[in-house]
């Protein structure tokens, strides 16, 4: 597997299938609300589990030079962004 095909997994996992299931969720027939809901709730997990990952190669293994300060960084914007759609 090639970089490039884990970019566009996560791209279609992270990005797309969360915006289409956003729409369906809200606006696509009964029968789908609860597959779409279960897709947004599964991309929660997913930015969860990436903010964790993050936080933890930022203090709990740490190590000399500047890598670690942007998984902090992006730990943080990960944060901030689903605070942002929590509040709208």
């Amino acid at each position: 597997m090639q970089p490039a095909d884990l970019f566009r997994t996560a791209f279609y996992l992270f990005v797309l299938a969360p915006a289409v299931a956003t729409v369906l969720a809200f606006k696509g027939p009964r029968s789908v609300w609860p597959i779409a809901r279960g897709v947004l709730l599964l991309g929660w997990l997913g930015y969860a589990a990436g903010t964790v990952a993050c936080l933890w190669y930022a203090f709990a293994k740490p190590q000399s030079g500047i890598g670690n300060g942007v998984f902090l960084l992006v730990a943080i914007r990960a944060y901030r962004k689903e605070e942002s759609r929590k509040f709208g």
